[in-house]
């Protein structure tokens, strides 16, 4: 019994505290489900097909204009995906959907945009093919 409440207690911490690595229908498929993006931090997370899209936002509400960079790095299938981003200015105006140029490499990436005050921005992680696979998303403001 001891043995089961202790393995039960580590699973539970387990899921808890660490990053979660996950490929779901439903969950953040839409820009209103959009998961908010932790600064300067690498979120490691799975994609199933070309049906899931998963978005990502971060809002500007530093009071000052914001540059950031951001990656999407696919562990496998590096051809297989494109990331985007559109942003909603303070106004509700929202720009066109923009992707990262696919330049061969372990990354596409979003760099040296500037974001104004209570702006949002949104990202779009797909796949452009059925093959499920895990990415990393990483995003860094700075002023």
């Amino acid at each position: 019994m001891k043995k089961a409440a202790s393995l039960l207690i580590a699973f539970v911490l387990m899921l808890t505290f660490s990053t979660g690595a996950f490929a779901a229908k439903g969950i953040a498929d839409t820009k209103e489900s959009a998961l908010d993006l932790v600064v300067n931090r690498d979120m490691s997370l799975y994609i199933l097909d070309s049906s899931d899209k998963d978005w990502y936002k971060w809002e500007n509400n530093t009071g000052k204009m914001q540059s950031f960079f951001s990656y999407l790095r696919p562990l496998d299938d590096f051809e297989g995906f494109r990331y985007g981003f559109t942003i909603k200015y303070k106004d509700n105006t929202t720009t066109s959907m923009f992707y990262a140029d696919p330049k061969p490499g372990p990354a596409h990436v979003v760099d040296r945009l500037y974001l104004p005050p209570g702006a949002t921005i949104y990202f779009q992680v797909e796949k452009l093919n059925n093959k499920s696979s895990q990415y990393n998303i990483y995003f860094l403001n700075f002023d």
